[in-house]
Formats: structure tokens, C-alpha cells, sequence
């Protein structure tokens, strides 16, 4: 069940909007879901001016061809 005051759309949101939002209203240690799985990926376009969080390793794009996902709590 989820609490409704936090309930919250966003169009074009940036990095820093949604630190800050989620460093502000957020417990540091809830799990991050995305779709409803705690399994994420995350991607950045290559002119660095798109960042998506995913619940899809989109492993079939071209870029990623003959790569494995580093893992995002090793620091890389």
C-alpha cells in the first residue's frame, strides 16, 4: 500500500529536481524501484543530456552489443 501525500507526477525532471526531492521528502534507506522491481538499470545518452532509470537492461541496443552492466554499487 502506498502513502498518497507522496503520490507525484514529473515532465522533464532533472537529476538535481529529483535529488533534491528525493534527499528532502525520502528515508535514505528505502528501495528503489522502478515498475515495480528493485532490479535497475540505469543509462545516460551520449551528449549526456537525457539520464533514465530502468527496469530494462536493454540489452539488445547496438551500444551495449558484447557488454554485462557494471554494477552500480561498485562505484563505476
Amino acid at each position: 500500500m502506498y502513502d498518497s501525500k507522496y503520490w507525484k507526477h514529473g515532465r522533464n525532471v532533472t537529476v538535481r529536481q529529483l535529488y533534491e526531492y528525493l534527499q528532502e521528502h525520502i528515508p535514505d534507506d528505502a528501495i528503489v524501484c522502478i515498475g515495480g522491481s528493485s532490479e535497475i538499470y540505469t543509462h545516460l545518452s551520449m551528449d549526456g543530456s537525457a539520464f533514465s532509470l530502468d527496469f530494462d537492461s536493454l540489452s539488445d541496443l547496438e551500444e551495449y552489443d558484447g557488454r554485462e552492466p557494471t554494477e552500480l554499487l561498485d562505484g563505476n
